[in-house]
């Protein structure tokens, strides 16, 4: 009896025990129990059982600092592979995750001694075995600890797997929006020193650098870095790292480039160094369109006390600026480190200019103090760099500042100079930029500076400049401006402020002798500028005459087609032009057309009585222009317009005449366009001369050149006799023929047709004073493969030329026949 009853209790146990490893394994109560064990975490909203699948509605980790929090996971992993010892999960889908970074640590931990520095990781020791097949985290937020969102994006993984410390990722694929996308793989052994190989891709947003690839192979004994980035900056390099977990050495070589584009200069740098922990040597070359940095030597290293030292660094630069410099010093790194120093001296500056050149035979720039606090100074012996055996000695300029990383709470900077006194005074914050400077000028000698305007002036004013949330504002203030420039007195003052795209508001006078210029706008207001020129020769030598001018300006730069205003020129002269009277005129409406009305121009010993111009704006913008004078006429109507980047327009009326030669016209109108990309051309174009005519066509294509084509229909070559007032010959006879053209990309310019002068008639005066002599031939030019080559028939016989231009420009001249030695008058 007791030993049935012992059965049945067995098996009573035995149902117990599976009830409660079924409840363990198949309840989600059980997931529930076994989630609340982890330190710092919590989940809503479980489904699922611990042997498959797990779904997680919320899940939330924390230590306090740090807060991780997933939304919406989906776990699916083998159950029987855990007796094993082994974890293996088939996918893992996150729908979101977000990291909210633990705030900065102040003060930070004490940094490693650089004596200390190695690397010595430990191989990876895990309970288990890890096995992922697929990894989805659909988006990702970092956040900082105040919840600022720093990085959104995407991260997903194949074949992740820790097998005896040995570490395979298949491809992890990592994509921000902000950033771009990086691609992963890996094979490390762990327990082999961290041995193996690291590939990693990228493809950024940036427009410097869009692709970049690393390679990393070895181990803690010796890893080599490999780099090739490319986009607009391309860059290649290679480092080397060895004895990481005992003395870690450290071998660098950086090549670059980046090509020349509308901002900035082609750039170009070749750079290497080698070192120990802490202490290392680099040189190289950096240059940037003709200017060139050569770094000779620089050492540098970092003590136990946080110091950066530099012990000795030679450099020189040649170009625009030529130097030869050394330096030395140290700056602290840390807090608890010492106040440093750093002292940059050079000999032989030249800063050259095509005009004056300035030179400093020897200068210092002196940085001591520490980031947070620091004081800058500079001392420079500056010259001019004539061609005379010594310099020209302008002055000494010194600068003197303080500040931290965050703004120059105080600069002043003096230049004692041979032409006066300039002093700077004020303060300049960078992050957002604001500068607000004081100048004065006192005993200024503009004669040294600028011997074509001889006098001396004094200044005193101050100028400001922001840039806050891409808006740029600047002002500048004028207290006084008192002097005298080529012995007329010039005084000025005024307060002007701009911002973005505005006209500067504010006021503005400027008087010098009898010439005086008057500006004033209102904040939100139209401007005023007020123009009286009574001595243009203190502006110009030689100039006479008077101009008198009003302009009413809007505030918007968008909006100037709002200006209006007059302006009139009268007796003006210089050397030999001169103009009797100019006006200029708009009335106020973005409609309204500028006239120019001019009487009594004359220039180069021709006059022009009256012209008269009016230009309309528009959609499409039309000028009609008509002048007149004794021994001229002119008449001129266009259009133009653009659209989507493409320039085009269309003379409308062309009508030309001059002295004796003959009238031209244009046929009829004609069109004309020109785009970004620089395409564009001439339409088919005629003008009549007398009773012949040119006509022109033209297109220009970026990816072939230039072509051209020419006709010429009956051109008597009489209308060129005024150009030969000197010349005996005459020459009588009608051109008729086309010609083709091409300039292409290499500039070869390769020409093809066939002119034709049936009848060309020859005049020459007698060598004995008789009557002139008259000759009569037919001429016939071919034109194409290089080649020139002419036909002449005078007199019955045949003479030929051929001028070979194949070869560069090389001429080469065949005469065939008897015609030229038979006659003594062509000869």
């Amino acid at each position: 009896m007791r030993m049935i009853r012992r059965r049945w209790i067995g098996l009573g146990l035995l149902a117990l025990i599976g009830l409660l490893l079924a409840w363990v394994l198949l309840s989600t109560a059980a997931l529930r129990l076994v989630l609340r064990q982890v330190p710092g975490l919590s989940s809503e909203a479980e489904a699922g059982r611990l042997v498959g699948p797990i779904e997680l509605g919320v899940l939330r980790w924390s230590d306090g600092a740090m807060r991780v929090e997933a939304d919406g996971v989906h776990l699916a992993h083998r159950f029987m592979p855990l007796f094993g010892g082994e974890l293996v999960v088939q996918t893992l889908v996150v729908e979101r995750l977000r990291i909210v970074l633990p705030p900065a640590v102040d003060p930070p931990p004490p940094a490693t001694p650089p004596s200390e520095w190695r690397l010595d990781l430990p191989a990876l020791d895990l309970p288990g075995d890890l096995q992922l097949d697929g990894l989805e985290v659909q988006q990702v937020e970092v956040l900082s600890a105040d919840e600022e969102l720093l990085l959104q994006g995407q991260l997903s993984a194949q074949d992740l797997s820790i097998v005896g410390g040995r570490i395979r990722i298949g491809q992890l694929q990592a994509q921000a929006e902000s950033i771009g996308s990086v691609q992963l793989s890996a094979d490390l052994d762990s327990g082999d020193r961290w041995s193996g190989e690291l590939k990693a891709q990228a493809e950024l947003t940036s427009a410097d650098i869009r692709t970049v690839e690393l390679s990393l192979n070895g181990g803690l004994d010796r890893y080599e870095l490999q780099l090739d980035a490319q986009g607009a900056l391309q860059v290649q390099g290679r480092i080397e790292l060895s004895a990481l977990t005992q003395a870690p050495g450290w071998q660098l070589r950086l090549e670059g480039q980046r090509a020349a584009t509308a901002e900035a200069e082609d750039l170009r740098f070749d750079l290497s160094g080698e070192g120990e922990r802490g202490i290392g040597t680099i040189s190289g070359e950096l240059q940037q369109g003709e200017q060139q940095l050569q770094l000779q030597s620089v050492q540098i290293r970092l003590d136990d006390d946080q110091m950066l030292r530099v012990p000795a660094a030679q450099l020189s630069a040649s170009g625009p600026l030529s130097l030869t410099a050394s330096a030395k010093g140290q700056w602290p790194l840390d807090e608890s480190a010492p106040a440093g120093e750093l002292r940059l001296s050079w000999q032989d500056l030249v800063l050259a200019d095509a005009e004056s050149p300035l030179r400093s035979d020897q200068g210092e720039l002196q940085l001591s103090g520490r980031p947070e606090a620091y004081t800058l100074s500079l001392r420079a012996a500056i010259a001019r760099a004539g061609q005379a055996p010594t310099p020209d000695a302008i002055g000494d300029l010194q600068l003197q500042a303080q500040g931290d990383l965050q703004q120059l709470q105080s600069l002043v900077a003096t230049l004692e100079s041979n032409f006066g006194r300039i002093e700077i005074d004020g303060q300049v914050q960078f992050e957002p930029l604001h500068a607000d400077l004081a100048l004065q000028t006192s005993g200024l000698d503009t004669g040294v500076l600028l011997p074509e305007l001889p006098g001396e002036l004094g200044l005193r004013g101050r100028a400001k400049l922001a840039r806050a949330e891409e808006q740029l504002s600047a002002e500048l203030e004028i207290e006084q401006l008192s002097g005298q420039l080529r012995d007329a007195p010039l005084q000025g003052e005024g307060h002007l402020a701009w911002v973005d795209a505005e006209l500067p508001s504010g006021r503005l006078r400027l008087s010098w002798g009898d010439n005086e210029i008057g500006y004033q706008r209102p904040t939100g207001e139209s401007g005023q500028l007020l123009l009286q020129i009574d001595q243009p020769g203190l502006l110009l030598a030689d100039l006479q005459g008077s101009v008198r001018g009003q302009l009413m300006l809007p505030a918007l730069l968008e909006r100037w087609r709002q200006a209006s205003g007059e302006l009139k020129v009268r007796s003006l002269s210089l050397d030999q032009l001169s103009v009797e009277q100019i006006s200029l005129q708009r009335a106020a409406g973005t409609d309204q057309p500028l006239s120019l009305q001019l009487e009594g121009l004359q220039a180069a010993g021709q006059r022009l009585d009256t012209a008269s111009a009016q230009l309309q704006p528009g959609e499409r913008w039309t000028l009609q222009l008509d002048a007149s004078g004794p021994d001229m006429n002119l008449t001129l109507g266009a259009s133009a317009g653009v659209e989507e980047g493409t320039w085009s327009g269309q003379l409308r009326d062309l009508q030309f005449a001059h002295g004796d030669y003959p009238a031209v016209a244009l046929d009829s109108a004609t069109g004309w366009r020109w785009s970004e990309n620089g395409g564009g051309g001439l339409e088919d174009s005629c003008l009549s001369v007398r009773e012949g005519r040119i006509c022109l066509q033209l297109s220009h294509a970026p990816d072939s050149g230039l072509s051209l084509e020419g006709r010429f229909e009956a051109l008597q070559l009489a209308w060129l006799e005024p150009l030969w007032i000197d010349t005996p010959a005459r020459l009588q006879g009608a051109l008729s023929g086309d010609v083709q053209g091409r300039w292409d990309l290499d500039r070869r310019l390769v020409v093809d047709g066939e002119l034709q002068i049936p009848q060309l008639q020859l005049s020459l005066p007698s060598p004995d004073g008789g009557e002139r002599i008259e000759r009569t031939a037919a001429l016939q030019l071919r034109l194409g493969d290089g080649q020139a080559q002419a036909d002449a028939e005078p007199t019955g016989q045949h003479a030929e030329l051929q001028l070979d231009l194949a070869d560069q420009g090389a001429l080469q001249v065949v005469v065939d026949g008897d015609a030229l030695a038979a006659d003594p008058t062509w000869t």
